[in-house]
């Protein structure tokens, strides 16, 4: 007769262990600049990031062979704790598993996203590179289901249905080329996000489609300064700037003429 789980016991202890390996080097001086970048009450240790990514491949070579239901459970138990250091390092197993990631994941996934994202770091951590992975390694059957986050209440789950389409303009993305050689459906899928979140009142909300659009004009400049130019009466500047940031003085210079 079996007692106990053992497999169970050793996993909830490697989480035990990364918690006391945050709390050891906890930074006071960094923690107090780190809360001022969030204009939302946020839960830190107070870690810094180069320590945090050893911390997280340190623990990662103890789980990475375990089946990935249960490497889920790992992930979503350091993401309950709801503190920054311990979602990053949750986030970041999930990109080192991107490669057994399937389309059945996605209820999962995306359940996630408005369970456990609270602030803008979170979001953009985990949908620019897992989350985003998902929705390009199977954008038929997903990046439908990705457009309903543009009609959410919840204020990150807006953020990440535009950032998630960061993922593949990224010179390291393996969906890159296919974007380029679909253009003209990027494009759409892109445009439909920013019309929907277009007058959205919240600044993080304007910076995520801002953003989405500024990245996307890496690859296809011409053709994000035509819509930005076409919904420069309406579209908030703080939008507006995000978008053209990367764009020639020229032609920044003619989106922010009244």
């Amino acid at each position: 007769m079996k007692f106990f789980d053992e497999d169970k016991y050793k996993n909830m202890y490697i989480i035990k262990n990364i918690k006391q390996e945050l709390k050891q080097k906890i930074d006071l001086e960094y923690k107090q600049g780190s809360v001022n970048f969030f204009k939302e009450p946020i839960k830190l240790y107070g870690v810094r990031t180069p320590v945090v990514k050893k911390i997280a491949n340190k623990y990662f070579k103890e789980v990475k062979n375990l089946e990935k239901k249960e490497i889920f459970k790992l992930i979503e138990e350091l993401m309950r704790s709801n503190y920054n250091e311990e979602f990053s390092i949750a986030s970041s197993w999930l990109y080192k598993i991107r490669g057994r990631l399937d389309n059945d994941d996605f209820p999962l996934l995306s359940s996630w996203v408005k369970k456990y994202i609270t602030n803008w770091a979170m979001c953009d951590d985990y949908c620019t590179h897992a989350f985003g992975y998902l929705i390009y390694k199977h954008p038929n059957q997903l990046i439908p289901k990705l457009k309903q986050f543009a009609k959410s209440s919840n204020r990150w789950v807006k953020r990440a249905g535009a950032v998630s389409h960061i993922h593949p303009t990224k010179q390291s993305s393996p969906f890159r080329k296919n974007i380029e050689k679909n253009k003209q459906k990027y494009l759409k899928d892109i445009f439909y996000i920013a019309d929907n979140l277009l007058l959205d009142a919240d600044d993080l909300v304007q910076k995520g489609y801002g953003w989405m659009l500024k990245e996307a004009s890496n690859l296809f400049e011409k053709d994000i300064f035509n819509y930005v130019i076409s919904k420069k009466k309406i579209m908030p500047r703080t939008a507006l700037r995000y978008a053209i940031e990367k764009m020639p003085t020229k032609l920044k210079k003619q989106a922010m003429a009244k």
